[in-house]
C-alpha cells in the first residue's frame, strides 16, 4: 500500500504548532471572564460582587505564563524542539502584554478604598519583576547569548508596558483628564526613545549574534522579538486611550483622544533602525524600501482621516493638539526631514531628493496646518525658512560639486525667500519686482562664474530677462506712473549691463539684447520727440525745420552704415558668435 497522504493543513499545524498561542489566548480570556461578575458563577454568586481580589487574577496570569516558560525550557533542554520554543517565546511576550493590559481597569478604579493606589503599584510592580525574572531565567537556563545592547531595550519596553498605566491614571497619578490624554499621547514618544537605544546594537552587526546558543540565525534572533514589541507598542497606545480616557462627554466606547498620528514619534525611530540595519548589513532593498516608504507617514499624520474623526472627544483633542504642540503633519514633516538628512549624511543619494522634497513641502505646511478638516495652501501663508535652508544648502553643494544647476536652484530659493520676507514689510508692493531682479542677478552671476553647458544655456535666459525687463519698462512704465527719466535710466542701465556682460563673456545673446535695447530706446525717444513736436505750440515754419533736422540725422546714420560701419559691426558680431566660450569651472 502507498503511504498515507498527509493533508497540507495538517503539515502546517504540525510544523508551526499554533496551539500554544491558541491556548494562551484562551487562558487569558477564561481568566478575565472568571474574575469578573456576570454570567459566570464559578467563584462567586452571579452579580454578587464587583471584583474578586485582583491578586488572584495576577497569580492566575503569572501561573499560565510560568507554565509556558517552563514548557519552553523543557522542550529545548530535553527535546531540542527549537521551532516550538520560538512560538513559546512569542507567547510569553503576548502574556506579558496581557498581564500589563489586564490591570488597566483596576488602576482606573483605584479609589475603591484607601489602599487601592498602593495595591495598584504593587500589582504592576510584581508583574514587571515577574516578566524580567522569567525572561532572564530562560535566557540563562537555555544558554541563549543575547547581548545587553538588545536585552536592555527589551527590558525597557517591558518596564514601559507595566509602569506607564500608573503615570497616566488620573486616580493614581492625581492628574486631570486633559493631562491624562496628553500622557497617553506621550506613550509612543517614550517608546520611540527606547527604539533609538537599539542603534548601538545594530551598528555592532550580526556578527555579535553569530554564536547565540540557538539554531536561529540573524535576523530571526533578535528581530522577531522586537517586531512583536513594535506591534505591541501600537496596540498599547490605543488600549491606553480606551482604558484611561474616561471623559464625561464620551458618546461612544470608541470615542477617545487616540489618533493614528500618535504613532508618528514611534514610527520615525523605527525608520532610523531599519535604515541602520540596511546600511550596516548592506541590504540595498531595505535601504531603498525605507527611503521610499518614509513619506507614507505623512498620510498617517493627517488627523482627519478615519471613521473616529466624527466623535466629539477625538475632534476636540485633535484641535487642542494642533494649537498646543503643532500640526501632526508638520511634526511628521520635521521628523522626516531629520530622517532624510541622516540618511543623506550616511551616503544614500536618494535621501538628498527626499530631503529637498520635505523642505519644499515645509514651505506650505506650517505648525498650524490641518488644524481643521480643510486645508488650502496659499502663497500668503508660505514660509521662508525652508527656502532659505534649501538655498544655502544648494549653493554650498554647487560650490563643492561645481554644479551650475544646483547653484540656480539655490539662488531661486533664496530669491523667493526674500520675496516672501518683503511681503511682510512696507515694500510689499514691490515683492514681484524685487524677486524678479534677484533672480536676474542670480542668473547673471551663475552664467559668469560657471562655464559648463548649462551655464552657457543660462546666458540665453539671462539675456532674455534683461530684454523682457527693458521692454516692459518701455511699454508699460508710464502706465504704472513711472517718470520718463526713470524709464530711460532703467533701460539705459539694462543696456549697459547687457553690453558689459556681452563684452566680458564674449556672449552674443547679451550683445543682441543690448542692440535691441538701443533700437527700442531710440524708437521710444523718437516717438517721444514726435509727440513733443506735435504738441508743441510754435510758429508753423519751425515745425518743418525740426522735421528736416530729424530726416537729416537719419540720412547721416544710413550713410555711415553704408560707408563701412555695417561691415565692421558684422565682423565683430561674427567673432562673438564663433568664440563665446571660456574654460569650464
Amino acid at each position: 500500500m502507498s503511504a498515507w497522504r498527509i493533508p497540507r493543513i495538517a503539515k502546517f499545524l504540525y510544523n508551526h504548532n499554533p496551539f500554544y498561542l491558541i491556548s494562551a489566548c484562551l487562558f487569558v480570556y477564561g481568566l478575565q471572564a472568571v474574575f469578573r461578575p456576570g454570567e459566570v458563577d464559578l467563584l462567586f454568586d452571579r452579580f454578587e460582587v464587583a471584583y474578586i481580589d485582583p491578586w488572584f487574577l495576577m497569580f492566575g496570569l503569572c501561573s499560565v505564563t510560568l507554565l509556558m516558560g517552563v514548557t519552553a525550557y523543557l522542550i529545548v533542554r530535553f527535546g531540542k524542539v527549537w521551532d516550538d520554543a520560538r512560538s513559546l517565546v512569542l507567547v510569553l511576550l503576548l502574556m506579558f502584554l496581557a498581564i500589563s493590559v489586564s490591570f488597566d481597569e483596576i488602576v482606573t478604579l483605584a479609589s475603591w478604598d484607601d489602599n487601592s493606589v498602593r495595591d495598584a503599584v504593587c500589582l504592576l510592580g510584581f508583574g514587571l519583576c515577574f516578566a524580567v525574572t522569567l525572561t532572564e531565567s530562560l535566557l540563562r537556563g537555555l544558554r541563549i547569548r543575547l547581548p545587553w545592547s538588545y536585552r536592555a531595550p527589551l527590558y525597557a519596553f517591558l518596564g514601559l508596558f507595566f509602569t506607564f498605566p500608573l503615570w497616566v491614571s488620573p486616580e493614581v497619578a492625581d492628574v486631570t483628564m486633559g493631562q491624562a490624554r496628553w500622557r497617553v499621547a506621550a506613550f509612543p514618544m517614550i517608546a520611540g526613545l527606547i527604539t533609538l537605544a537599539l542603534l548601538p546594537a545594530v551598528r555592532a552587526g550580526k556578527s555579535a549574534l553569530s554564536n547565540n546558543g540557538t539554531p536561529w540565525n540573524w535576523p530571526w534572533i533578535p528581530w522577531t522579538v522586537f517586531v512583536f514589541i513594535a506591534g505591541a507598542v501600537c496596540f498599547r497606545s490605543y488600549s491606553l486611550a480606551i482604558s484611561f480616557d474616561l471623559g464625561k462627554a464620551k458618546a461612544d466606547f470608541w470615542d477617545t483622544s487616540f489618533g493614528m498620528y500618535f504613532l508618528i514619534p514611534f514610527l520615525i525611530p523605527v525608520l532610523f533602525v531599519l535604515l541602520e540595519i540596511g546600511l550596516v548589513e548592506r541590504i540595498k532593498q531595505l535601504q531603498q524600501g525605507t527611503i521610499l516608504a518614509a513619506p507614507l507617514l505623512l498620510l498617517i499624520a493627517y488627523p482627519w482621516f478615519g471613521p473616529w474623526t466624527r466623535y466629539y472627544t477625538y475632534t476636540r483633542f485633535a484641535s487642542e493638539f494642533v494649537e498646543t504642540a503643532g500640526s501632526p503633519v508638520f511634526l511628521a514633516l520635521m521628523g522626516l526631514l531629520t530622517f532624510y538628512g541622516y540618511a543623506w549624511v550616511r551616503g544614500l543619494r536618494r535621501a538628498e531628493t527626499g530631503f529637498v522634497a520635505m523642505l519644499l513641502l515645509a514651505v506650505f505646511v506650517d505648525p498650524n496646518s490641518f488644524g481643521y478638516r480643510t486645508f488650502a495652501p496659499s502663497v500668503q501663508d508660505a514660509q521662508a525658512w525652508p527656502l532659505i535652508t534649501l538655498g544655502i544648502l544648494e549653493i554650498g553643494l554647487s560650490i563643492a560639486r561645481r554644479n551650475s544647476r544646483q547653484a540656480l536652484v539655490g539662488a531661486l530659493s533664496l530669491s523667493l525667500a526674500v520675496g516672501l520676507l518683503v511681503a511682510d514689510t512696507k515694500l510689499a508692493g514691490f515683492k514681484a519686482s524685487v524677486t524678479f531682479h534677484l533672480v536676474l542677478a542670480s542668473t547673471l552671476i551663475i552664467s559668469t562664474v560657471f562655464r559648463d553647458d548649462f551655464a552657457r544655456r543660462l546666458q540665453f535666459v539671462a539675456a532674455g530677462a534683461i530684454g523682457a525687463a527693458s521692454g516692459i519698462a518701455i511699454l508699460d512704465g508710464q502706465r504704472f506712473g513711472l517718470p520718463v527719466e526713470s524709464v530711460g535710466g532703467y533701460v539705459g542701465g539694462m543696456t549697459v549691463l547687457a553690453f558689459a556682460y556681452g563684452l566680458q563673456l564674449r556672449a552674443w545673446p547679451f550683445m543682441a539684447v543690448g542692440i535691441l535695447n538701443c533700437a527700442g530706446g531710440l524708437a521710444s525717444i523718437g516717438l517721444w520727440i514726435v509727440r513733443f513736436i506735435r504738441d508743441l505750440t510754435i510758429p508753423d515754419g519751425v515745425k518743418p525745420l525740426l522735421w528736416a533736422m530729424g530726416c537729416f540725422s537719419l540720412a547721416v546714420l544710413i550713410s555711415t552704415l553704408k560707408g563701412g560701419l555695417a561691415e565692421r559691426l558684422e565682423a565683430h558680431w561674427s567673432r562673438f558668435t564663433k568664440d563665446e566660450t571660456g574654460p569650464d569651472i
